[in-house]
């Protein structure tokens, strides 16, 4: 509406943060109650698709103190930070 020009940049960079105590990388040994992390791998790969890239993936468990250190690594590199839980 009444704009002559839009600027256009490259895709938007996205950190994708799984939080959780119980939740392990694919192919680590879980125990009895861990989960391994299937949203991040899927979310890195779908992100693309949606002309966004994913340039991070991390894990950080439950503390308070471990999600704000997660949280200012990826912002630091990412545009938008995408959690997903266990």
């Amino acid at each position: 509406a009444g704009v002559a020009t839009v600027l256009a940049r490259g895709p938007v960079r996205v950190a994708v943060l799984t939080t959780g105590d119980e939740v392990h990388a694919a192919g680590e040994v879980a125990g009895a109650a861990g989960i391994s992390d299937a949203n991040g791998p899927y979310l890195g790969a779908f992100l693309p698709a949606v002309v966004a890239e994913c340039v991070a993936q991390a894990r950080a468990g439950d503390r308070l103190p471990d999600l704000v250190a997660a949280i200012t690594r990826l912002r630091a590199v990412a545009d938008v930070i995408v959690t997903t839980g266990g």
